[in-house]
């Protein structure tokens, strides 16, 4: 199975109980139905609006499915339009590689919260949280590939590349010039309520600049940080001209940059003939 991000929705109480001795997680009902049920992003909030609604008891689990022995199938649920992700055995420790708590600022509407660092509890990351840039260095390439992945995931691309194959890319880019930076969002003075909220990959050694990803995290989104992180950027390359691409089908992603003052250059085509033979066939 490729080293994909899948997300799990579990009891606290039943994951802090395997955590806490270093048993793999089980969830209710796994060995009765001999697996255990996750979700794509895209997927997770109709599976907790329909299986979970206004619980207060809830963690996601965001689980790397390169570290997990078990099988890993994508089957068609009852009635869902599409295939979910099911674990066919326990979920080692090791590959829960991230935690968001459920919370319900509305009935029936959910937000994921992204766990601070070494937080147990979901700290909601506020809008007022300072925001600081460093340069990433080796450790950090793991944790930018797998934020490099819910990226593809946000942008439509299909699961083609694991993510032990984007973390060799990107030493790769790096190996070529590339500068790797990493965001973390900070609650107050102390720093010990801070948590990542998303990277930056820039080809600096391009005239002009150019910016290739720029991800907040999933849990830290709404809260400015991704214009105060663009600013971070060029006052740390001290202005100039900045390049950046966007995928035609990401509007969200052109808004983005438009608001920032980005105008389009150019309109960049591809046609797939087998594609256009599919149509043809079918009109």
């Amino acid at each position: 199975m490729a080293s994909l991000l899948i997300y799990h929705i579990a009891e606290r109480e039943r994951y802090y109980a395997a955590r806490s001795d270093g048993s793999p997680y089980v969830p209710a009902g796994a060995e009765r139905e001999g697996f255990v049920h996750c979700s794509r992003w895209s997927q997770l909030q109709r599976v907790a609006r329909t299986f979970f609604a206004d619980r207060s008891d809830l963690i996601v689990l965001e689980i790397d499915c390169g570290i997990v022995d078990a099988d890993v199938r994508y089957e068609r649920a009852l009635d869902a339009p599409d295939d979910y992700p099911h674990v066919y055995g326990p979920i080692p420790g090791p590959a829960i590689v991230g935690r968001l708590g459920v919370a319900w600022p509305a009935p029936g509407i959910p937000r994921f919260d992204r766990f601070a660092a070494g937080a147990d509890e979901p700290v909601a990351i506020e809008p007022a949280w300072s925001l600081s840039i460093r340069r990433a260095g080796p450790d950090d390439r793991l944790q930018i590939a797998r934020m490099n992945h819910q990226l593809r995931e946000d942008e439509g691309y299909p699961d083609d590349l694991s993510v032990a194959a984007l973390e060799q890319r990107l030493a790769d880019w790096i190996a070529d010039g590339y500068d790797a930076w990493l965001y973390t969002a900070t609650a107050d003075q102390s720093g010990q309520t801070r948590a990542t909220v998303g990277y930056a990959l820039v080809d600096s050694g391009r005239s002009p600049f150019y910016i290739r990803q720029l991800f907040i995290v999933r849990g830290a989104r709404r809260c400015g940080f991704g214009r105060r992180a663009v600013d971070l950027l060029m006052n740390h390359y001290g202005g100039g001209v900045f390049d950046v691409d966007a995928l035609c089908i990401n509007g969200a992603a052109i808004r983005f940059w438009h608001s920032l003052g980005f105008r389009d250059r150019v309109v960049s085509m591809r046609l797939d003939r087998a594609d256009s033979t599919r149509s043809s066939a079918t009109a």
